[in-house]
């Protein structure tokens, strides 16, 4: 059996190369939003959309950081509660939160990278068909050239 070490490094080195350098026109910029129409391929009815479960008053009252306000914050909150009752003993009480939580949070993730794959494969085709110069995208004017140069970066995609 031939194992090969540092796989996972050469992934993110790859992709890194991709969408910076390699093919920068056909890697989805996530942070400026879907450059397609979100409803493409969903039929006539489309697919519905994702909203939070969670009102801002009851994120203002359970004092939720910025970062912790996304589509999971409805399995947060009875979490916060629990390890602030049950302070020492959070390990043993708090569980089947801190799961719930946990299998929210992975949802959440494998959506995004659904719709990372989406619109990269969206991309790919546009380009292939013709309809994306080289530098140009869908529903955004700006070049790939302009992307490199903002040097943000979000790790958390």
């Amino acid at each position: 059996m031939n194992i090969t070490m540092g796989v996972g490094a050469s992934r993110t080195y790859n992709d890194t190369l991709d969408t910076y350098w390699r093919k920068p026109d056909e890697m989805p910029d996530m942070r400026a939003g879907p450059s397609f129409d979100t409803q493409i391929g969903f039929g006539e009815n489309g697919r519905k959309e994702r909203v939070s479960l969670t009102t801002e008053a009851e994120m203002n009252a359970a004092n939720l950081e910025p970062s912790q306000r996304d589509y999971c914050a409805h399995k947060l909150i009875p979490l916060l509660q629990c390890k602030r009752e049950n302070f020492p003993f959070v390990q043993w009480y708090c569980h089947e939160f801190k799961s719930a939580y946990d299998h929210c949070q992975h949802d959440d993730y494998i959506m995004r990278m659904k719709e990372f794959e989406r619109e990269r494969r969206l991309l790919e085709r546009a380009k292939r068909k013709g309809v994306l110069d080289d530098h140009e995208r869908p529903l955004s004017g700006e070049t790939h050239s302009d992307r490199r140069d903002q040097r943000t970066y979000n790790y958390g995609v």
